[in-house]
């Protein structure tokens, strides 16, 4: 004797097993994801306020993550952070957490060229192993 579905029971039924397959499966739970390339650069988010307001003396008004990508002779440069200051100042912060770090001359150029291309903003290395323990050194073209 042959069972037949009509094309709705068929439907039904196929959907009904996708769902008892899909509550079989396990899944591992996902670890908690940070925004942040860098344990430093979450810490300059945290605490760069401080260390920018001291910095330029006067209040900071806006601090981003990633803004944007410049555009130099030759290459693209993205820095870590954007801060616009109360007195109109905006520069661009790039952490590193020590200068014999991996790259550090490679983004140490880029901000010098970057200093020369865009000579109307600020661009400032910050080095340091923690967020609190940063030296501001301004990049000048």
């Amino acid at each position: 004797m042959t069972l037949r579905l009509s094309e709705t029971e068929f439907k039904k039924l196929a959907v009904r097993r996708a769902v008892e397959n899909y509550a079989k499966t396990k899944f591992k739970p996902r670890k908690k994801e940070s925004i942040f390339d860098s344990k430093l650069e979450q810490g300059f988010s945290q605490f760069g306020k401080v260390l920018l307001e001291n910095f330029f003396d006067c209040k900071l008004e806006r601090l981003l993550y990633h803004p944007m990508t410049l555009h130099l002779p030759g290459n693209k440069y993205t820095p870590d952070f954007m801060a616009i200051m109360s007195n109109g100042v905006t520069c661009f912060i790039e952490t590193k957490g020590s200068k014999k770090s991996k790259n550090y001359r490679d983004s140490r150029s880029k901000l010098r060229a970057a200093a020369t291309s865009f000579p109307f903003w600020v661009f400032i290395q910050a080095t340091g192993n923690s967020a609190l323990g940063l030296t501001l050194e301004e990049i000048k073209p």
